[in-house]
């Protein structure tokens, strides 16, 4: 029992961390883009391969996302340089 309660409060607190993120992603892309609030939550996709993980570590200057490409500006999440 107390594995499962173990188990349960890190996935409660690492969805919280990624709720943040992606928060976080919606006003990059409304700020930058100009997208409304609809539009910049349908490119907040998930996953490592999604936009959220994209721009969240940088790997790169700028990120491609749909059509409008966001300037990374936090960089301390920048992976490797």
């Amino acid at each position: 029992m107390k594995m499962f309660s173990l188990i349960a409060l890190g996935l409660f607190f690492s969805t919280a961390t990624l709720a943040g993120t992606k928060d976080d992603f919606i006003a990059e892309v409304k700020k930058q883009c100009g997208k409304d609030d609809a539009s910049a939550a349908a490119l907040a996709t998930g996953g490592r391969q999604g936009n959220v993980m994209k721009w969240k570590t940088c790997t790169s200057p700028t990120v491609n996302v749909g059509d409008c490409t966001l300037t990374c500006t936090d960089s301390s999440s920048k992976i490797g340089g």
